[in-house]
């Protein structure tokens, strides 16, 4: 997948759910869609999805970035995106951890982003997996 096409799909996206769920932090999701279509395109191991790796986005107020995302990679289903900041839906506001839909980590509360992946980095250092975690 392209890297300019992929990053005006998440913006799409993001714009689409934003009006739908008439939820804010619009302007924190639209200012890393590049940065993330860049990482899922060109950087991050994604395949086999056990060995892939990690990206954790500090950022908890971007949420809508990362689920449209993983949405335009197909990981996460139509299904998914509309059920976006709802009663009974299936995508909160903030990041809720969801590692089988590529959600690594809770965000929320900015700057521990960091912290956890120096965290999960250690731990993948003393497994020897050879995966990566990315902030």
């Amino acid at each position: 997948m392209k890297t300019p096409a992929t990053a005006s799909q998440i913006r799409r996206t993001i714009i689409e759910m934003a009006n739908r769920s008439k939820s804010p932090h619009v302007g924190s999701c639209l200012s890393c869609a590049d940065i993330l279509a860049t990482l899922y395109c060109r950087t991050l191991h994604l395949d086999p999805w056990s060995e892939r790796d990690i990206f954790i986005l500090s950022k908890g107020h971007a949420a809508m970035a990362l689920y449209s995302t993983l949405h335009t990679l197909g990981i996460l289903s139509d299904q998914d995106i509309e059920g976006y900041y709802r009663d009974n839906g299936t995508l909160p506001a903030h990041l809720d951890r969801s590692p089988e839909k590529g959600i690594e980590v809770s965000a929320g509360s900015l700057g521990h982003g960091f912290n956890m992946g120096m965290g999960i980095a250690y731990g993948f250092n003393k497994q020897a997996t050879g995966a990566r975690s990315m902030l």
